[in-house]
C-alpha cells in the first residue's frame, strides 16, 4: 500500500511540473488544462488555484451523477487534487526561471513535458488507489449513461477546448493557450502512455505482489 501512494503522488508531483513547463513554453497546453488556465488569466487566482477549483466542480459533478453509488473512498480526489494543483504552481515557479525563447525550445520543451505527462499518469494508473476528478467525471458518465469511456473522455477534452477558447475570446479577446501544443499534447500523450503501460505496469504491479 505504501509503494501505491508513493507511486501516486509521484505522478502527481510529476504530473504538476510537467504541465506547468509546457504551459510556460507558450505553445497551447493539454486539452483538460486549458479551462483553469484561462481561468486563470481572466482572475487574481493561480493556474494551480483554478485547477484546483475546476476539479472541485468534477468531484461534485460525479456525485450528483452517482448519487448513492457515489463511493466516499473518492472524496481522497480532493486532497490529492489539492497536492496536484500544488505541484503546478511550484511547477510555474520554477519553470519561471528559465528563458524559453526560441520556437525550437518551446516545441523541445512541449514534446518532452508530453513524455513526462505521460509516464506521471502511467504511475497513477499503476498505483491503482484514485483517479483524478476529471477522470473520475468521465467515468460516472460512462457508468451512468451506457457510452463508452474513450468517446466520452474525447468528448471532454474538446468541450474544455471550446470552453476555454469561448472565455478566452469573450474576456481577453483572444485565445489563450490553445495552439498547436494542445494537438500534439492530445495525441502524444496517449501515444506514449500505449508504450510505456507495457514497461510499467509488470514492473511496478509486481513490486505490488511483492509486497
Amino acid at each position: 500500500m505504501v509503494r501505491r501512494l508513493i507511486y501516486l503522488l509521484l505522478g502527481i508531483a510529476i504530473s504538476g511540473v510537467s504541465i506547468a513547463a509546457v504551459a510556460q513554453a507558450g505553445l497551447g497546453i493539454s486539452p483538460i488544462s486549458t479551462l483553469p488556465f484561462v481561468l486563470s488569466k481572466i482572475s487574481d487566482y493561480s493556474f494551480g488555484a483554478m485547477n484546483f477549483a475546476v476539479n472541485l466542480i468534477f468531484v461534485l459533478l460525479q456525485i450528483l451523477l452517482l448519487r448513492k453509488d457515489f463511493k466516499l473512498f473518492a472524496l481522497l480526489q480532493i486532497p490529492f487534487v489539492f497536492l496536484f494543483s500544488c505541484s503546478i504552481d511550484v511547477g510555474m515557479w520554477i519553470v519561471a526561471h528559465f528563458s524559453m525563447t526560441t520556437y525550437a525550445v518551446q516545441l523541445t520543451v512541449s514534446i518532452v513535458g508530453c513524455f513526462f505527462m505521460a509516464l506521471a499518469i502511467g504511475l497513477m494508473v499503476c498505483s491503482n488507489l484514485l483517479m483524478m476528478p476529471g477522470d473520475g467525471f468521465v467515468l460516472a458518465l460512462s457508468t451512468v449513461t451506457g457510452k463508452a469511456y474513450g468517446t466520452l473522455k474525447m468528448a471532454n477534452d474538446i468541450l474544455s477546448v471550446l470552453l476555454a477558447a469561448l472565455i478566452g475570446w469573450l474576456f481577453l479577446d483572444r485565445i489563450e493557450g490553445i495552439r498547436e501544443g494542445t494537438l500534439i499534447s492530445a495525441f502524444l500523450v496517449g501515444y506514449l502512455l500505449r508504450h510505456l503501460m507495457p514497461i510499467l505496469k509488470p514492473l511496478l504491479t509486481q513490486k505490488h505482489k511483492d509486497e
